[in-house]
């Protein structure tokens, strides 16, 4: 029996290759630094302009490396750098400022070698995140004695989470506001008590798909005075965090606000690499279905699960003139596959015996992909899907 598509003639696969742009992705934004600046002593521009950009790319690196990384790999961290070809590990640079008076200075976008770097994280068996830049919305609660401060510009404990937050070079944390609505929707005895619905309204003012309340007091213990935070996640399947800080008796509330802050931004990046940690011991494959519609929309979908942060890479199967067939490679389970496309703007589905990209209802799925069958006896493992799909397919 014939397969259903006709695959795509050598000719076919170099056009599309011609038009398929092998660059910068939306996974590839986490291997650039957009600015890395650099001082040295040096006078002579030419020599001191090399010297720089040697200097940017062995501690862009370093930065890079550490905001890739879980916090439970930093012991392998210096190994890897001591082992790292530098010649290979920077891809581009760009030179955005430079002046030579009184000292040598120099401004650079970085952008780094994302195989080079994943193979050699797999090297060192170090589990790491390609997934930056996310928003999450805090909530800096601050509860006294007698009253609770949230949206006040008084409220110390907003400064000192801001000045921890811009320190963040994997999540893009955003505190709120806190206009006359705002105020309305959520007050500090709402946001304390958990109202999680109103919560994710404010987050959404601010494109964050997370908020966190970060709720900090003082306490006692054993005669002891401590600080004490709990950090509860709205909009992601977080266990709370709770942070501990027995305070020395010459040392002030400010003081430990600001320590606070900074172990409570690391806390969130940490929890925030467990949900999109790339599993390289974990290799999967999936065959997705497509309803065809031009050349510009296989590029287009290509590319968008291309930049999907675990997506190793995206290989066109098979195309006919009612559908398309991906093959894409990726790490982890299917379900972080498909919960990261949809991040992209690609909604995955399992469409009874196959995977297929949404059409937006149910109707134009039938169409395109065939009924889908009803009962959950019909639906198999991913790894039976694959296994099946490839029958009668010559790659």
């Amino acid at each position: 029996m014939r397969p259903k598509f006709v695959f795509i003639t050598a000719l076919f696969f170099v056009l599309f290759q011609m038009v398929a742009p092998q660059t910068a992705t939306a996974a590839n934004d986490v291997y650039t630094i957009d600015r890395y600046e650099v001082t040295l002593d040096e006078q002579n521009s030419a020599r001191a302009r090399q010297e720089a950009v040697e200097k940017a790319t062995r501690e862009g690196f370093a930065q890079l490396l550490r905001s890739l990384a879980s916090q439970n790999a930093s012991s392998k961290i210096p190994e890897i750098l001591a082992n790292t070809n530098y010649n290979q590990v920077l891809e581009q640079y760009d030179l955005l400022e430079e002046s030579t008076i009184p000292q040598y200075r120099a401004a650079f976008k970085l952008e780094f070698n994302r195989a080079y770097i994943r193979n050699l994280l797999k090297q060192y068996s170090v589990a790491f995140t390609e997934v930056g830049a996310g928003t999450v919305l805090l909530l800096p609660l601050l509860e006294l004695q007698m009253s609770s401060l949230l949206w006040e510009e008084t409220n110390p404990w907003r400064v000192k989470l801001e000045e921890a937050a811009k320190k963040s070079n994997l999540v893009r944390f955003v505190l709120p506001l806190g206009d006359p609505q705002e105020m309305m929707m959520l007050t500090p005895e709402m946001v304390a008590f958990g109202a999680s619905d109103m919560i994710q309204e404010v987050a959404k003012r601010y494109d964050a798909p997370v908020a966190v309340v970060a709720r900090f007091k003082m306490g006692m213990l054993d005669g002891q005075r401590e600080a004490l935070l709990d950090l509860t996640w709205h909009g992601e399947n977080v266990e709370p965090q709770y942070l501990q800080l027995p305070l020395k008796s010459d040392e002030g509330l400010d003081a430990a606000m600001t320590q606070v802050a900074e172990e409570a931004i690391k806390a969130l990046e940490e929890a925030w690499r467990k949900l999109y940690v790339v599993e390289l011991d974990k290799p999967g494959r999936l065959l997705v279905h497509y309803k065809v519609g031009d050349l510009q929309a296989l590029e287009g979908l290509r590319k968008k699960l291309s930049g999907v942060a675990i997506v190793n890479d995206v290989l066109l199967r098979a195309v006919s003139k009612e559908q398309s067939v991906f093959q894409v490679n990726y790490y982890g389970t299917p379900e972080k596959l498909q919960t990261l496309a949809a991040e992209q703007q690609v909604s995955l589905l399992n469409w009874g015996t196959h995977w297929v990209v949404d059409l937006g209802s149910v109707e134009a799925n039938t169409t395109a992909y065939g009924p889908k069958p009803e009962s959950p006896s019909f639906f198999k493992a991913p790894q039976q899907q694959i296994e099946e799909e490839h029958v009668g397919y010559d790659y």
